[in-house]
């Protein structure tokens, strides 16, 4: 039975003609030529905020509950997505039917269900009664992309029983994974995939023992790779996953937590295809606050579909529709090395070694119109800026600090990275969480050495409240080495523009 919440939202967006003319806007490409059929799909994904429950010992029947209402939410937005848009795919986040505020493994437990493999057999679980019995949140979200023939992508927690006689199998004899799950318009179970890297996850959820790249093929011809959250931060899976398997279309499911003005959300998303220039992202985040929230449709070289992101304290769910074109083969990167799948799961710290470490930060007050260069260097990274503070739109503005850094290290203790970034900062600090920016740029040219290998960079630029801009307003040279305002950028507001690698 929906909820009455579920039926004011349904309601809600059939009614409102404004957000049927924005969706209608995205799949009609501006208003102008429709793309055919056969290079284009829709996509749809949904920035949802969960109901959850902080009590760390629910039984099995209390969390099936939770999770039954969050799935009606699914299906209620599934049915949108279809309804007023024939939609082909839509993408649910992690921890979207659960909530993430586990403790231990127990704590998990309640919510976990039976992910058969679906490279053994095909397998519905809609169908399946066995299924209905030990997984039946998988069995009906299985029926729900059958009901309105759509692709379902959607995380939940998987379970997988063992005994001693089975290599590392825990003491409570049971695999616990944080699983990504797509089904098809049949509601057949098409993809399983596991996250490879876990964030502060590791006292509920298994890390699995090797990286396993995983992706689909659709009906309508567009092959997805799947992960999650965290793995955006990592070499692996997702460079094989482009590199060897032709992946053009990711859809990524996350959890994200913002530590602004750096690698936000939806910077870092924005930012995936700039680096792979030639993927679409479908990514679907957690919409609590601000803090835990980005999520966006994005094209080829960064291009923007559509985003949203929540910079209040209240919780928002948003869902987003775009027809999006097609990156066929002959679009790929030629020559592009194929790069082994390395097993880097645990990132080994010594906060002794100053090489982790390292940084070094110059700065400057942004008062209206100053010109300058800036210069920030560590052992292997080094960095410049070209700057002009606008002066035409900053006369109340009585200067707000900048700096630019220089890192090479463990960032946040999370995973090794080099960046050069340049943002703002407040007067004490570079690294407090800063949201806002009143200081209009003209210009600026952030150049990056590294000195080291670095596999991937991802190119930011952020504006007031987080929030991205257009790729137009920015351009980045072909080694990501060089990224500058462009002729469209239009004096905004700038929060930070940064070149970061891993």
């Amino acid at each position: 039975m929906q909820s009455t919440k579920s039926n004011k939202l349904l309601n809600y967006i059939k009614n409102n003609n404004n957000l049927i003319k924005n969706i209608n806007k995205n799949i009609n490409n501006n208003g102008n030529d429709i793309f055919l059929q056969n290079s284009s799909y829709i996509g749809a994904v949904v920035e949802f905020s969960p109901i959850y429950s902080m009590n760390q010992k629910l039984n099995k029947k209390q969390a099936l509950e939770i999770m039954q209402q969050n799935l009606n939410e699914y299906e209620n937005l599934t049915k949108i997505a279809k309804e007023t848009s024939n939609g082909q795919i839509i993408v649910f986040p992690e921890y979207g039917l659960t909530g993430s505020y586990f403790t231990d493994r127990n704590s998990v437990f309640p919510y976990l269900q039976i992910v058969p493999d679906p490279k053994q057999s095909t397998i519905i679980p809609c169908e399946d009664p066995i299924l209905q019995f030990t997984s039946p949140i998988l069995s009906q979200a299985s029926c729900i992309a059958k009901k309105y023939n759509i692709i379902i992508v959607l995380v939940l927690g998987e379970i997988e029983f063992c005994t001693k006689c089975k290599q590392n199998c825990p003491e409570d004899n049971r695999f616990q994974f944080n699983t990504q799950i797509a089904f098809s318009e049949t509601g057949q179970l098409i993809a399983r995939y596991r996250k490879s890297h876990l964030y502060y996850e590791a006292s509920y959820f298994d890390q699995p023992e090797q990286i396993v790249p995983t992706y689909f093929d659709s009906s309508f011809g567009v092959r997805f790779g799947m992960f999650i959250c965290f793995d955006m931060m990592f070499v692996e899976p997702q460079l094989t996953l482009i590199n060897k398997y032709g992946i053009t279309d990711i859809v990524w499911s996350s959890w994200w937590v913002n530590t602004p003005p750096l690698i936000t959300g939806l910077q870092v998303e924005q930012a995936h295809t700039i680096f792979f220039k030639n993927t679409n992202l479908l990514s679907s985040g957690i919409g609590l606050s601000w803090y835990n929230s980005g999520s966006g449709i994005y094209g080829s070289n960064g291009k923007v579909y559509d985003f949203f992101y929540n910079p209040t304290t209240s919780p928002k769910t948003k869902l987003m529709i775009a027809q999006i074109k097609k990156i066929m083969n002959s679009e790929l990167i030629d020559n592009y090395e194929i790069m082994p799948i390395k097993n880097i799961l645990h990132v080994e710290l010594d906060k002794n070694k100053k090489e982790q470490q390292e940084f070094s930060i110059s700065t400057f007050i942004a008062n209206p119109g100053a010109i300058g260069t800036l210069t920030a260097n560590t052992t292997l990274v080094n960095c410049s800026v070209d700057y002009v503070v606008s002066e035409n739109y900053n006369n109340n503005n009585t200067g707000e600090m900048f700096g630019l850094i220089s890192f090479s290290g463990i960032y946040n203790n999370l995973f090794p990275s080099q960046y050069c970034a340049f943002m703002i900062c407040n007067i004490e600090s570079c690294s407090t969480t800063i949201m806002n920016s009143k200081t209009h740029f003209d210009s600026w040219n952030l150049n990056a050495q590294f000195t080291n290998n670095i596999t991937i960079i991802y190119p930011m630029v952020a504006t007031d409240e987080t929030l991205i801009v257009s790729s137009e307003s920015f351009q980045v040279n072909d080694q990501y080495t060089n990224i500058k305002s462009s002729e469209y950028w239009n004096s905004k507001l700038l929060l930070n523009v940064a070149l970061f690698g891993i």
